[in-house]
């Protein structure tokens, strides 16, 4: 703010100085004279306005100056003392009055270029705020149980194993099975017509206690048996279904510790919204 306001200054100082410099050589009209003096008060006050103003003091000094020779034409008539002196040849009062106008033309479509800018800047901001309450009201739709995060073009809903099955096994508890259906009636609700990819998770326990033969066996089964309680127990489609496990191979914490493993022990629903690039790509 402080250099916005030093270079108006130094702005309205040059066009002031520039214009004495010149009565060095040559005296100059008093047209001339308050014409000079008028920018550079136009720049002040522009300066000073921006500031005050979601301008800010840069463009502030720039409809300041564009307001210079506005001013410059009230600021002349300090200067004549005699009437007489006031007189000018038709062609160029005709000239400085077109000159005035073309100015004040220029002003106004700056201020409706920045009035403009503006507005959607503050669009942009509403529309962000208010896709951040939607995206609350979604988790909180979904329940505590579930992760919501944006994914692509869509959402990712996450599940916890724990939640959803037994230590080695791929079917779904009664706990798991009231989540899994918060979670369904959600995402008919918010997409419908989505398509949907179940994905699978373990940690890197090796299988030792069950009749797996891997933990990519156990994630598959896993990521189908929730494929098929949305489809027969919600109506899902299965055409806009997929099921993959992908075992230990994509951990979102480390498996060195207990909580790690047990972040890494999941499902995700993967929620592409019909029309999205995503699920145009599946449809081919």
């Amino acid at each position: 703010m402080r250099y916005c306001r030093l270079l108006a200054v130094v702005v309205a100082l040059s066009v002031l100085g520039l214009n004495m410099g010149c009565t060095g050589v040559e005296k100059q009209s008093k047209v001339h004279e308050g014409t000079a003096v008028g920018a550079g008060v136009g720049t002040l006050i522009g300066a000073g306005a921006g500031h005050a103003s979601a301008l800010g003091g840069g463009p502030g000094a720039l409809v300041g100056l564009a307001l210079g020779a506005t001013t410059g034409m009230l600021t002349t008539s300090r200067y004549y003392d005699d009437p007489d002196e006031a007189a000018m040849d038709p062609d160029q009062l005709r000239e400085m009055r077109e000159l005035v106008e073309a100015r004040e033309r220029e002003r106004e479509e700056l201020e409706a270029k920045l009035r403009e800018s503006e507005e959607q800047r503050q669009a942009l901001l509403e529309a962000h705020r208010q896709m951040q309450e939607d995206e609350r009201q979604l988790q909180r739709d979904f329940g505590e149980d579930v992760q919501l995060t944006a994914s692509g073009d869509g959402y990712k809903a996450t599940v916890l194993g724990d939640v959803l099955f037994a230590s080695g096994s791929a079917d779904l508890s009664s706990e798991g099975r009231s989540v899994l259906g918060r979670a369904a009636r959600k995402i008919k609700e918010h997409f419908p017509n989505a398509y949907i990819e179940v994905q699978g998770h373990t940690d890197n326990v090796p299988i030792t206690h069950s009749h797996w033969d891997s933990n990519m066996q156990l994630s598959t089964a896993r990521a189908v048996s929730v494929l098929h309680f949305l489809r027969d127990e919600h109506g899902f489609s299965e055409r806009r279904m997929r099921a993959t496990g992908y075992s230990d191979t994509k951990p979102v914490a480390s498996n060195e510790t207990a909580d790690g493993r047990r972040q890494n022990r999941r499902a995700e629903i993967v929620i592409i919204p019909e029309g999205s690039d995503a699920a145009r790509e599946l449809e081919r």
